[in-house]
């Protein structure tokens, strides 16, 4: 299989003290996490095992690559960069900024700064350096993207796959647009408007061809003899909703729910129950009009938002980071509970113990 870049190619170096840049905490991890799976793991290309990351613009860039596969993802500066400056930091100090990223609370400001061969991250939480790779130049990563983002797509034929090289991109987005090429050019691939990537496609074997495939499936699938029932295919492959979108559905439907359930109870309902009623009305109301907010405000956030939350809950271990979480903004979660139990058993509540 041949390789993106081919031979790296130059960029200019940036000055010793280009300013810096400034971004969010979650802006900075969110970039790293979805550009470091591509990133080269060998000893051959050691300017490859790294994430490199550039400022110019109106964004800061993370890009990493093995000449195989080739991901960019951007976030937007919460101050003005005073200059562009790129910097390229190894494997293990991408992954110690990323650890410092996602250490901060997510809307905290994080100034990147490029000085004296070392990459300076601080927020008011703290402070990081890594040291640059140097004697090595990256690949032009900016060039190579321009080249077939300006080409048309076309399809001709077959285009293989290395089915390895598919796991990378779990971590840029649940949803993925792919723009097939020739079976020789990379495949461009999409996700919001902040990540863009490209994947290097296998020559198709010779005996692989369309028609071949289409004979060889022909009894099977009934092509022939009626089998095709395009009225039944509606659950076999269902309309692609967004998360948020769903969830948004979800959240109304409870709230009318709750709202016709509470209607519903007789006029003299106990406190308790009239109590847990409203709350069941209330709560979903106010979850969706956060995530309302949220996707006008941001919905490429909104939706993985949501899609962390659906696999938090499929996991089954939300209850525990929430226990975590309330600990570390300082309240009592303990306490909470063993107020409760000590309502459950009918005994007074413990002292706050905070």
């Amino acid at each position: 299989m041949s390789t993106i870049t081919g031979e790296p190619t130059t960029v200019q170096a940036g000055p010793a003290d280009p300013g810096g840049a400034s971004v969010t905490a979650a802006g900075l991890a969110d970039i790293i996490t979805r550009a470091i799976p591509h990133a080269y793991t060998g000893a051959i290309a050691p300017i490859l095992a790294s994430v490199h990351l550039d400022a110019a613009g109106r964004h800061l860039t993370a890009v990493a690559t093995d000449r195989y596969t080739l991901a960019a993802a951007r976030t937007a500066y919460t101050v003005e960069s005073t200059a562009a400056w790129s910097a390229t930091v190894d494997l293990p100090d991408a992954r110690a900024l990323l650890g410092f990223a996602d250490a901060q609370p997510g809307r905290e400001a994080v100034l990147l700064r490029r000085t004296g061969g070392q990459l300076h991250a601080a927020s008011d939480r703290g402070r990081i350096t890594v040291p640059l790779l140097t004697g090595q130049t990256y690949p032009n990563w900016r060039s190579l993207l321009a080249r077939y983002l300006s080409a048309p797509a076309a399809t001709t034929g077959l285009t293989g796959l290395r089915t390895e090289l598919l796991e990378r991109w779990q971590a840029a987005g649940r949803q993925l647009h792919v723009v097939p090429s020739n079976p020789d050019k990379p495949l461009l691939i999409f996700e919001g408007t902040d990540f863009i990537g490209l994947q290097m496609p296998l020559k198709p074997l010779v005996s692989a061809t369309w028609d071949g495939y289409v004979q060889a499936w022909r009894d099977t699938l009934g092509i022939d003899c009626g089998g095709l029932d395009p009225a039944a295919e509606g659950a076999l492959l269902p309309d692609p909703a967004a998360a948020a979108d769903t969830m948004a559905e979800r959240l109304l439907h409870r709230t009318l729910l709750s709202a016709e359930r509470l209607h519903d109870l007789p006029g003299g309902a106990e406190s308790t129950e009239l109590d847990k009623a409203v709350r069941g009305l209330v709560e979903p109301w106010v979850s969706y009009r956060l995530l309302h907010a949220l996707r006008g405000a941001d919905p490429l956030l909104a939706e993985r938002t949501v899609e962390h939350i659906e696999d938090e809950l499929a996991g089954g271990e939300f209850a525990e980071t929430a226990h975590e979480l309330a600990e570390q903004a300082g309240h009592n979660p303990r306490g909470w509970i063993e107020d409760y139990r000590a309502a459950r058993a009918g005994q007074p509540p413990a002292p706050d113990e905070g």
